[in-house]
């Protein structure tokens, strides 16, 4: 039997556990969490926070561990029609590292940061037990609790007053509500409903609009790119509101540093656990579309599309933290300014090595010297995204007013740059939401992939924003050349196959295998994207295995914890010509 479905043989057993009542999760703005004025359903809605509630009881239908297993879940009698794979869970332990995101906090690593931040029994003892695993700092990202509804400690605000090592809410990491959201109502009979029963008992929840599942039931809209980037970029860059901002300190203490974002590659190595719309059989997906009054053109590049929403978003997020530092919002998990939060600005700006004439003394000088700039990476591909509007001499304009404002003053003027930031937030996500509705074909992804291969061979780049184009130009040549692959299997229609084993055979299909590592021969393209990754770490699973064994469990858990050792080596001997080379031989490439 494979380790993770071992561990699902006791998830059965968590179903007694008592469920703590919380006081709520983070706020949400006209019907969704948004800085701008467009609904964004993500947060808590107007009808109310809802409680986690764990995923005991999502493995009764998402955890079916294929035809092969050793371990048969109850029958439930349901229509299986092949819309969703039912193993999702299985991924999710065996694959997955957001399961491992709280198993970390009881890493060497983790433990060390614990006694260099004071997060220990004692301080003054250098021996002192860890606690870091109970610092509701850590655990709004390394966990599926919103930061309110962590119940505290009297006298200790920041430490979970629950022994979060025995609560599967806590110890699982992030999983099914840490991107769907909070999914029981709150106690109370006058609480909102939650999304736990009615997504399985109510017939229309399929092609129900996700503004009525989040205002009546709080779930979160997956199914948007800009709402799911906005999901994921609320850990991977940050947000003030939720509390989720990792601090320089942290950094200072062995946090590893975050890497660049970009939702397509990020969800291709996660790995996927759902089919995509335009992967589901015809039949069942052409139901869909009917009857939400939609449709989908056979050249449609729907990953592509959500590549770019995803850019202007990074740009809207990452601006929007830091406006709210240096003004935190009324009601915000994060009290006070905390502005100059020094992990909002380029860390090579001030890491690196002294060097006469270095790469960075041949680039464009934008900022006044000795002044560090903001992350530039989330601005590498919103430009493109922008362009494909036609708007990318707006977006550069308002980016020149943020680098303006940093100009005024050592880490910035606050009134100028609060005002900058959050009108760039707004118009990037006001763009994201123009793009998300338009439909983007093969002859638009040429034309990205070929202004992606521009951008990339005009400049010199550091190395987060060179990772952040090199993984944008493998996922839009990948959907591009499948659909050029005619000899690639049609989805099956219902009835044609077995749906357990069609599942299974799909997730081994999706399960990521390494950078540009496929059982087809790699094109000249892709033989030049597979040759950087010895000058860019382009696959995020790169790290040291590791087990962690916790309380009452029969067998450690596997993990795979970033390897600085492996990573920092990498990022020292960066090189900007190797990669700028690369993307001069990938110009000249035909698109597939």
């Amino acid at each position: 039997m494979m380790r993770g479905q071992m561990q699902f043989a006791a998830f059965a057993a968590w179903s007694c556990l008592a469920v703590l009542t919380a006081s709520g999760t983070a706020r949400g703005q006209e019907k969704g969490q948004s800085g701008g004025k467009m609904p964004c359903y993500f947060g808590t809605p107007e009808s109310g926070a809802r409680r986690v509630d764990g995923i005991r009881s999502c493995t009764l239908c998402h955890g079916r561990t294929g035809a092969s297993s050793e371990l048969a879940l109850p029958d439930f009698q349901f229509e299986d029609d092949g819309f969703v794979l039912l193993n999702e869970l299985v991924t999710w332990a065996k694959d997955d590292k957001h399961y491992q995101a709280y198993a970390v906090l009881h890493n060497d690593r983790s433990k060390e940061m614990a006694r260099r931040l004071g997060i220990v029994e004692d301080p003054k003892d250098p021996n002192s037990k860890s606690l870091i695993h109970l610092d509701a700092r850590c655990l709004g990202c390394h966990s599926s609790v919103p930061l309110k509804q962590i119940p505290r400690r009297d006298g200790a605000p920041n430490l979970a007053s629950v022994d979060t090592l025995a609560d599967p809410r806590y110890n699982l990491g992030v999983s099914c509500e840490g991107c769907h959201g909070p999914s029981s109502k709150l106690e109370g009979d006058k609480a909102a409903g939650g999304w736990a029963a009615a997504h399985w008992q109510d017939p229309k929840w399929r092609t129900m609009p996700a503004g009525e599942k989040y205002n009546d039931y709080g779930f979160w809209d997956v199914r948007s790119a800009r709402s799911r980037a906005k999901i994921c970029l609320s850990c991977h860059v940050g947000n003030v509101d939720e509390g989720k901002v990792v601090t320089h300190e942290m950094y200072a203490a062995g946090h590893p540093p975050l890497p660049s974002f970009e939702l397509v590659g990020f969800v291709a190595q996660e790995p996927r656990h759902w089919r995509n719309l335009e992967d589901k059989a015809p039949k069942i997906r052409d139901a869909f579309l009917k009857a939400r009054g939609e449709k989908m053109e056979a050249d449609e590049l729907r990953q592509t599309r959500a590549l770019m929403v995803s850019a202007l978003m990074s740009v809207s997020e990452s601006m929007r933290l830091s406006a709210d530092l240096i003004e935190v919002p009324a009601g915000a998990s994060v009290s006070g300014s905390t502005w100059p939060e020094l992990a909002n600005f380029s860390c090579y700006a001030c890491h690196h090595d002294l060097k006469r004439d270095g790469w960075r003394q041949s680039r464009p000088r934008t900022s006044v010297p000795g002044r560090p700039t903001l992350h530039e990476w989330p601005t590498a591909m919103a430009m493109i995204a922008a362009g494909v509007l036609g708007e990318q001499d707006e977006l550069k304009k308002q980016m020149d007013e943020v680098q303006t404002a940093l100009n005024a003053a050592p880490f910035g003027e606050n009134k100028q740059l609060l005002a900058a930031t959050r009108k760039l937030a707004d118009t990037a996500d006001t763009m994201a939401v123009q793009l998300e509705a338009k439909v983007l074909r093969e002859a638009d992804g040429k034309e990205i992939l070929k202004k992606i291969a521009t951008y990339g061979s005009e400049d010199l780049y550091d190395y987060d924003t060179a990772r952040q184009l090199v993984w944008a130009y493998e996922r839009v040549y990948a959907e591009l050349l499948k659909k050029a692959d005619k000899s690639a299997p049609a989805a099956a229609t219902e009835g044609e196959v077995d749906q357990a084993k069609e599942s299974e055979n799909t997730s081994k299909a999706l399960a990521w295998k390494g950078w540009m590592v496929q059982e087809k021969p790699l094109t000249e393209s892709q033989q030049i994207l597979k040759s950087l990754e010895s000058s860019l770490v382009l696959d995020l699973r790169t790290g040291s295995t590791t087990t962690t064994k916790f309380p009452g469990e029969r067998q450690a858990r596997p993990q795979t914890d970033v390897d600085l050792s492996k990573t920092l080596p990498v990022l020292g001997s960066y090189d900007p010509a190797t990669v700028q080379g690369a993307f001069k031989r990938l110009l000249v490439q035909p698109a597939p």
